[in-house]
């Protein structure tokens, strides 16, 4: 691949957050603008409930990147022992929900998602079922 030696990427990223006093809430945004081949934007919205036992996450995103150059990547909460990180290109929208009950050893997870873009639609579930020893 050729690469020009005069490329440069102008990115800014803001990631106001906010959690209650007794720390089961958190509120989390992202705002992600950057430059390279075209000018890109995503931005986010979440919220997270932690009730000990029963666990809830929920993140709204929107996102504008034309070219595969200026992708914008963002982790998203998952079952344990993975690390999803999502690359958004094209223009949309994604949502996820993520859901964890706790019982003894025992931890069952599960996680829907949607992307509606240019690129087409995707819609994604998983479930897990976990024991610790």
């Amino acid at each position: 691949c050729e690469h020009p030696e005069n490329e440069m990427k102008l990115s800014l990223r803001l990631s106001p957050s906010w959690q209650s006093a007794s720390g089961r809430w958190k509120l989390d945004t992202r705002l992600e603008a950057l430059s390279f081949r075209s000018a890109a934007l995503m931005a986010y919205a979440g919220m997270a409930l932690d009730m000990g036992k029963f666990r809830m996450s929920y993140r709204y995103a929107v996102f504008l990147v034309d070219e595969w150059d200026d992708r914008i990547y963002a982790y998203e909460h998952d079952s344990t022992g993975t690390f999803p990180v999502t690359s958004f290109y094209g223009r949309g929208i994604r949502n996820y929900v993520f859901f964890r009950y706790r019982a003894g050893r025992f931890s069952l997870d599960l996680r829907l998602a949607a992307t509606n873009c240019t690129r087409g639609n995707i819609y994604e579930v998983k479930t897990q079922l976990a024991a610790g020893f």
